[in-house]
């Protein structure tokens, strides 16, 4: 009779092996469903602060004439629900600045880009009328801290928040919302983020490309806005010969300059120019027409003092017969350009104990 070999062993071995196989798989089902959870966990608070820092830029743009009335929260977060979120503009001043400041103080958004030389505009509270934009600041250079060798621009207030601008080259009918081939700027639009839409005067406008002074394939009456004829700068008129006329004014020797008008501003006022009358009378004050003026505004009658006496439509004769008491300084620049700008505004939400951070930009007009 043959003897059975002793297989014990062989079990014990497969035994052993398929206890490895099903503990290695449990510790693969194991780090799988934890990385679920762990993705899943993360993809919440991701999305949560997505919310905050949606429901911030909301909360911004709902209060911007009351607790945040330049757009920004100035580095400073505020809490919303389970987190936290701040709304950065491109850069927002440091201190006050006085009127012609050489230097404008500001923190910059890191995500913001601003030419080595260009223009800016800074958003204001003007007591008078509400909120509007300074475009009158120029500057040849800027460091981590500093908009420098800067030229022109009114005074501003701390936190005033500074948008990048440019002054259109260009003169726009305003006609038609059809689409433009270009839009020429006189100065460097590194600042214009190509695919958001920036607006001149009180029109959008959405361009598919640039070069550092134009935009080009540029859509018109974006986001719903109406057209509106856009201006590069008026010339100032040139007086023509007067004519004395009727009036009570009494003799002697009468001074007058004129400026031009359009729906944005005025030019500077023309060169003096005068006229003797030799009896009680009045003064036809007579200008050559500026391209693209919606009137004229007249000024006299003290040499090196002139004052508003009146403001007329599209012609250029005004009889000055001295019935009205001139009233009103002299344009001290020309503000008739079209500038063109862009709001943007980076709102940024964190769930603090998760340590995410979710950005956001928009424009909030």
């Amino acid at each position: 009779m043959k003897k059975l070999k002793n297989q014990s062993g062989v079990s014990i071995i497969a035994a052993i092996f398929i206890i490895v196989i099903l503990a290695f798989m449990g510790m693969v089902f194991l780090t799988l469903s934890t990385s679920t959870t762990s993705t899943s966990i993360n993809e919440l608070q991701s999305t949560r602060a997505l919310y905050v820092a949606e429901g911030g830029l909301q909360y911004t743009l709902a209060f911007s004439k009351d607790n945040i009335p330049n757009y920004s929260t100035n580095g400073i977060w505020t809490n919303l629900g389970a987190g936290q979120f701040k709304v950065d503009t491109p850069a927002y001043l440091t201190s006050n600045i006085a009127a012609g400041a050489a230097t404008i103080p500001v923190v910059f958004d890191p995500t913001a880009s601003f030419p080595a030389t260009g223009r800016i505009a800074i958003r204001r509270i003007n007591p008078n009328i509400g909120y509007n934009l300074d475009f009158g600041i120029t500057y040849l250079n800027k460091d981590a801290n500093n908009f420098l060798i800067a030229s022109g621009g009114l005074a501003h207030s701390l936190n005033d928040s500074v948008y990048p601008a440019a002054k259109v080259t260009t003169t726009i009918a305003g006609s038609s919302c059809a689409s433009l081939a270009t839009i020429d700027v006189g100065e460097d639009t590194g600042g214009f983020a190509i695919s958001r839409p920036f607006y001149i005067d009180n029109e959008y406008f959405l361009c598919a490309t640039k070069t550092q002074y134009q935009f080009q394939t540029c859509q018109r009456c974006y986001l719903g806005s109406s057209t509106a004829a856009h201006t590069a700068t008026l010339a100032t008129p040139t007086n023509a010969a007067f004519t004395a006329g009727a009036g009570i004014l009494l003799s002697g020797a009468y001074y007058y300059r004129v400026s031009a008008t359009n729906v944005i501003g005025e030019t500077l006022a023309s060169a003096e120019t005068s006229l003797v009358l030799a009896a009680t009378g009045g003064v036809n004050v007579n200008w050559g027409a500026v391209p693209g003026a919606a009137g004229y505004k007249i000024y006299g009658r003290s040499t090196g003092a002139e004052q508003l006496i009146a403001a007329v439509g599209a012609v250029t004769t005004y009889l000055d017969n001295g019935y009205i008491t001139p009233s009103g300084a002299l344009p001290s620049s020309n503000t008739t350009s079209s500038y063109a700008s862009q709001y943007i505004l980076t709102s940024t939400g964190k769930i603090s104990n998760a340590q995410r951070v979710v950005q956001i930009s928009a424009g909030p007009e």
